[in-house]
C-alpha cells in the first residue's frame, strides 16, 4: 500500500445532497462571486477568466469519474471558506477568489468529479492580479505600438503615426494606450486553452506543459497584430472604434480560434496518451 494514498470515503451523494451542497456554497460564497463579477465587468482584460469554468466542466465530462472523497472534499471546502472569511476580515475581498477555487475543488472531490490535470482550469477562472500590469506598463504597450506603427508605415498604410505620453496620435485622432494593451492578459488565456486541449487529448504532462508554455508566448505577436489593426482606425477617423476593439476583441478572437483548433484536433481522432 502506498503511504498517504486516499481511499473512497463515502458513496456517491444523492441529488438532494448535491443540490443542498451547491446551494449552500453559492450562498456562502455569494460576496466573492459578486466581487469577481464586478471586477470582470469593469475590466475587459479580465473577462477571459469567465471562460474557464465552462472549459473545466467540459473536461470533467470528458474524463471518467473518480470515487467521491467525503473527508477530503469537506476539508477543501472548509479551507476555501476560511480564506474567504480572512479576505473580508482583512479588508482584501479579492482573497475570496482563491477561496472560490478551493471550495470548487472540494465540491468536485466530494462529488467524485474531475481529476488533477483539470484543476489548473479552475485556477485560471480567477483573473490574473492587476499588479502584474504595473511591472510591464507603460514600456510594453508603448513598445508594441511603436513596432506596429513602424510596420504600418513601412507598408504605406498609416504613415505619420506618433506616440507620446502613452497615446498614439495621427493628426487630430488619438488612441490612448491602456496598461492591459501589453498582451500580458492573453498569456493565461492562451496557455489555459492549450492545457484544456491537452487534458481532452490526454497528453503526457511534460508535453502538455510545453504546449501551454509555447501557446502563452503567442500572446505578444497576437497583441501586436491587434494593436496594428487598432492603429488602422486612426486614418479612418474612428479612434473610438479602434479603442473599443482593442479592449474587447483580442481575447474573444484568441479564444475562438484556439477552441476551434482544439475541436479540429479532436475530430482528427489522434490517439490518446496517458496524462
Amino acid at each position: 500500500m502506498i503511504a498517504g494514498s486516499e481511499q473512497p470515503e463515502d458513496a456517491k451523494p444523492g441529488r438532494l445532497e448535491v443540490g443542498a451542497l451547491c446551494a449552500g456554497l453559492l450562498f456562502a460564497f455569494s460576496p466573492s462571486l459578486v466581487e469577481l463579477l464586478r471586477h470582470m465587468l469593469a475590466n475587459p482584460w479580465a473577462r477571459y477568466a469567465g471562460l474557464f469554468p465552462f472549459l473545466f466542466a467540459r473536461s470533467v465530462r470528458a474524463r471518467p469519474g473518480r470515487p467521491p472523497l467525503l473527508g477530503s472534499g469537506i476539508l477543501w471546502i472548509g479551507l476555501g471558506m476560511a480564506v474567504e472569511l480572512l479576505g473580508f476580515l482583512s479588508g482584501v475581498p479579492r482573497f475570496g477568489r482563491l477561496g472560490l477555487v478551493l471550495a470548487a475543488v472540494g465540491l468536485c472531490r466530494r462529488l467524485g468529479r474531475g481529476a488533477g490535470p483539470s484543476w489548473p482550469l479552475l485556477v485560471l477562472a480567477i483573473p490574473m492580479p492587476s499588479v502584474v500590469f504595473q511591472l510591464t506598463s507603460p514600456g510594453a504597450e508603448v513598445a508594441l505600438a511603436s513596432i506596429a506603427g513602424a510596420c504600418l508605415d513601412s507598408a504605406g498604410l498609416a504613415g505619420g503615426i506618433e506616440i507620446a505620453k502613452g497615446a498614439v496620435h495621427y493628426g487630430s485622432q488619438e488612441l490612448v494606450l491602456e496598461r492591459f494593451d501589453s498582451g500580458v492578459a492573453l498569456v493565461p488565456l492562451l496557455a489555459g486553452i492549450s492545457w484544456y486541449g491537452s487534458v481532452l487529448q490526454e497528453l503526457p504532462i511534460r508535453r502538455a506543459l510545453l504546449r501551454a508554455f509555447c501557446a502563452g508566448l503567442l500572446a505578444f505577436p497576437l497583441q501586436l497584430v491587434a494593436i496594428a489593426c487598432a492603429l488602422l482606425s486612426l486614418p479612418l477617423g474612428a479612434a473610438n472604434a479602434g479603442r473599443w476593439a482593442l479592449s474587447e476583441l483580442p481575447w474573444l478572437v484568441a479564444a475562438g480560434v484556439g477552441l476551434a483548433a482544439i475541436e479540429w484536433q479532436l475530430r482528427r481522432g489522434d490517439p490518446p496518451h496517458e496524462i
